[in-house]
């Protein structure tokens, strides 16, 4: 008995250092794919469009600037318009509170 509860531990082990592991992260099954529009003139036309893929719906949606005019919080449109040149954090959570990062230029 003892050999094998010694036999566990060590494939657990085993598994865990080779990328296995026998619990998985729900919040890693989000994905975020973008599409970007940069700006064709100073005023600010740039667009991020996103898709999101996992996760639980309603998802929030907040894109954050680096400045803050630019950010936009708490939206709940997947197209993201009239954005200036920059550098843009996108923030989405799903209803679970699972929480996923992409940064985005808009040059």
């Amino acid at each position: 008995m003892r050999k094998l509860a010694l036999l566990s531990t060590v494939l657990t082990i085993c598994l865990s250092f080779r990328g296995f592991s026998q619990t998985t992260d729900p919040c890693e099954k989000i994905v975020i794919e973008k599409s970007i529009v940069h700006t064709s003139f100073p005023g600010g036309n740039g667009s991020i469009e996103i898709s999101i893929e996992g996760g639980e719906a309603p998802f929030t949606i907040s894109v954050i600037g680096d400045r803050r005019e630019k950010n936009k919080l708490n939206i709940d449109s997947t197209k993201i318009d009239d954005l200036l040149s920059g550098k843009y954090l996108i923030v989405v959570q799903d209803n679970t509170g699972c929480r996923k990062e992409v940064n985005v230029e808009i040059k």
